[in-house]
């Protein structure tokens, strides 16, 4: 149980990270034209929840590597 509660915290702070770092570039190169569309942001959520899930996984892995996490 506190397995799943430990890799949602990692994926929520690494969409967290994604959005906050990349959300004004997206809206400078799309233009807030593109971005009021649902295709517009469609594009930025795909990659927002890819890059956090590998983070995830990443992150995970490493923990298990270094024998922080047993599962």
């Amino acid at each position: 149980m506190w397995i799943a509660v430990i890799t949602t915290l990692i994926f929520i702070i690494i969409n967290f990270v994604h959005y906050i770092v990349l959300n004004g570039y997206a809206k400078k190169v799309g233009g807030k034209k593109m971005w009021k569309t649902w295709g517009g942001r469609l594009y930025f959520w795909q990659s927002s929840i890819i890059t956090s899930t590998a983070g995830t996984l990443f992150v995970i892995f490493i923990l298990k590597w270094a024998n922080v996490l047993n599962f």
